[in-house]
């Protein structure tokens, strides 16, 4: 009897000025066996998505040169990009904010940082469960 295919790797795109938790979120994901890309702020992710399609972007909001922000709103003018789930792991954001994120993205949860290892990593397993049309 053959044996099962395994699942592909899914990939995740890091998004965070912070180098040490960058880093944090980096080593648990590949020890959790994701495959992972890091931008140091938004213009790195922006470069990173021109290239690639990841199964799930992980974003900071503030960050220097191109903001997190800015990103979100270069996803909402792609047909393609709008429709990968999104995990925002901020520092502060009000209730007026989350509306601002979530609208015309697939932002499949909102974190408040700090946030544990284990909670992070429960949320991106979440975020890559969840399919369906852009909100």
């Amino acid at each position: 009897m053959p044996s099962p295919r395994p699942e592909p790797r899914k990939w995740v795109l890091v998004v965070e000025d912070d180098y040490d938790l960058r880093h944090l979120w980096l080593e648990a994901l590949q020890g959790s066996g994701y495959a992972t890309l890091a931008a140091a702020d938004g213009a790195e992710a922006l470069w990173v998505l021109r290239h690639l399609y990841p199964h799930l972007i992980v974003l900071d909001l503030q960050m220097p040169r191109v903001s997190g922000w800015e990103v979100l709103e270069t996803i909402r003018r792609h047909s393609v990009l709008r429709t990968v789930p999104i995990l925002i792991v901020s520092g502060h954001l009000d209730e007026p904010g989350r509306q601002d994120v979530e609208r015309g993205v697939n932002v499949v949860s909102i974190l408040e940082k700090p946030v544990s290892v284990e909670r992070f990593l429960t949320t991106v397993r979440e975020g890559l469960r969840i399919e369906g049309p852009t909100r």
